[in-house]
């Protein structure tokens, strides 16, 4: 007969289960570390994959992997909407802008020309009608409202020159956001003696 009753041997049966129990839980623990550790660093060699981790650590791993990439695709896919949310606005507000400049650079070298060639009429003529001859200009280059031609003296360079100038409003592409602006071109007529 055996010396141990059956009360200690099933007391020491569910010592050792417990013991057991104790150490799997740890076992696992250390698994579960080391393979998040593995996600995260890549330290371990590149032939460890989830499924050689659940062979021998068990199935708690996967479960762990799986639910990890489920949160990270929806983290990823929110992210994303939010920031193409962020930058569409802002894309679209840069390309109005830069489609306005564009528009505005266009529009000053017309200016400009019309005051050059302003100018050179009366160089050229002393009969030149200078707010008709710059309309008849401006129409060409598809200016459709000159607001002001004048002429100044110019005292840098004494009786032997007059300043023309032509100011013309621009209204931008898109009206609704950007506002009207008032160009002016100055360009030299010189007198001849």
């Amino acid at each position: 007969m055996n010396n141990i009753s059956d009360f200690e041997a099933h007391r020491r049966d569910e010592q050792f289960d417990a013991a057991e129990d104790r150490r799997m839980a740890a076992k696992q623990i250390i698994a579960d570390l080391t393979y998040a550790n593995y996600r995260h660093n890549r330290t371990i060699s590149p032939e460890v994959t989830p499924e050689r981790w659940v062979k021998v650590y068990g199935p708690k791993t996967m479960e762990m992997e799986k639910r990890y990439q489920e949160e990270q695709g929806r983290n990823q896919k929110g992210q994303a909407l939010l920031e193409f949310a962020f930058v569409l606005p802002l894309f679209f507000i840069l390309l109005l802008a830069g489609g306005n400049m564009l528009w505005l650079i266009s529009a000053k070298q017309d200016v400009d020309y019309v005051a050059t060639e302003t100018a050179r009429c009366m160089t050229i003529s002393t009969s030149c009608d200078m707010r008709n001859y710059a309309i008849s200009v401006g129409t060409q280059l598809k200016m459709s409202n000159i607001q002001d031609v004048s002429v100044f003296a110019d005292a840098s360079c004494g009786n032997t020159c007059e300043l023309v100038t032509v100011t013309y409003p621009v209204k931008p592409i898109f009206a609704g956001f950007f506002p009207t602006v008032t160009l002016t071109s100055v360009a030299t007529r010189m007198i001849g003696n």
